[in-house]
């Protein structure tokens, strides 16, 4: 019989493992007497199953006399959790349709946190309605230039030269049958409704969609989100709601200039390939585009907008470890926000024609 005595704790566990090694000579433990223990944790519980384990290959309570019933119980649990032998599954690799489920899944809870996500996002503009915050306040003002002012050159030069090449492109056509004059009929309605808002759309999901992701991950990365919670904010109130109003702001001022300077790509070349003069153009221009083929594509700018920014901050949150995670993320955001643009165009083509506009 093995007589333990004392305080058996973590802060005695290096005299008590110093107790054992004296007792090598010791070949078999029938039983261990813990009536003068004073004081037992699972460190010194774990320590005593250890040292009785290297004599019997599995101790049991019978092995223990004379324990106060918590110690027992303790122990108990050790030689329960020490028993147990894990079972681990044998590693397969996934086959074809083990894969296509794997990735189902991945994708839909990745729509369940972007259903969440939407949620925060409308909950924290009402409440930016009731009582906007001056730095919520400033960071649209910051959106509005950053994403719309110095995105002006861009979206100009690369409207202007898409009005060149569709008045130029459908200016050959035009050209056989003698009907140049429709020219303007055809780049009226086809950049006002079109490819004005479309293409503005997708130009502004390239440059501030990624921004966005970009700057998001970064900061989440750097603990700089971590650190708003910290003290007490609103990472979506903060971060997240102004850019989204900002770029539904931005995007149908973007588009008014996409339609400007798309219609001065088309009488640019309509005045040297056609013959058309500038003021032939606008008298053709104001009688024969009705002002709701401008509407109809103002109407889906602010919603390409709220998808852009959605998408990008909701995958510049989706950020996690190193930096490779925040280029694999920005390139995801600008996929996304491109497909999404299109599915709805589509969406708005099929309803505006239906609706008989």
């Amino acid at each position: 019989m093995l007589i333990c005595q004392g305080e058996w704790t973590l802060k005695t566990l290096m005299s008590i493992k110093q107790s054992f090694q004296e007792l090598e000579d010791i070949h078999h433990v029938e039983t261990v007497n813990g009536k003068k223990i004073t004081r037992m944790d699972s460190a010194g519980a774990w320590m005593l199953y250890q040292w009785i384990r290297q004599y019997e290959k599995k101790p049991t309570n019978e092995h223990f006399q004379e324990f106060d019933p918590k110690r027992v119980k303790l122990i108990e649990l050790i030689i329960q959790a020490n028993q147990k032998q894990p079972v681990l599954p044998e590693f397969q690799h996934p086959n074809f349709l083990a894969k296509i489920g794997m990735l189902a899944v991945a994708k839909l809870n990745e729509f369940y946190l972007f259903l969440n996500f939407l949620g925060m996002i409308f909950i924290a503009s009402i409440k930016l309605l009731k009582k906007p915050l001056p730095i919520s306040l400033r960071s649209i003002i910051y959106t509005l230039e950053s994403s719309g002012v110095y995105a002006i050159p861009l979206i100009a030069l690369l409207s202007f030269l898409i009005g060149m090449v569709l008045a130029y492109q459908m200016g050959l056509q035009l050209i056989n049958y003698g009907a140049n004059i429709y020219i303007v009929d055809l780049l009226g309605v086809s950049i006002l409704r079109e490819f004005a808002p479309l293409m503005t759309a997708i130009i502004v999901a390239g440059r501030s969609g990624s921004a966005f992701t970009a700057q998001i991950g970064t900061m989440k990365i750097g603990e700089e989100v971590d650190a708003i919670v910290t003290m007490g904010l609103s990472p979506i109130d903060i971060l997240i709601v102004p850019k989204i109003w900002g770029l539904s702001i931005t995007l149908p001022l973007l588009s008014i200039l996409a339609c400007i300077f798309g219609v001065a790509g088309g009488m640019l070349v309509s005045q040297t390939m056609l013959k058309i003069s500038y003021l032939d153009f606008l008298n053709r221009f104001y009688t024969a585009i009705p002002v709701k083929s401008f509407w109809i594509g103002m109407i889906k700018t602010p919603v390409f907008g709220f998808v852009i920014a959605t998408i990008g901050c909701f995958q510049g949150l989706q950020v996690f470890g190193s930096a490779s995670s925040v280029g694999e993320k920005t390139t995801k955001s600008v996929v996304q926000a491109i497909f999404m643009i299109i599915i709805i165009d589509a969406i708005f083509s099929v309803l505006f024609s239906e609706l008989g506009y």
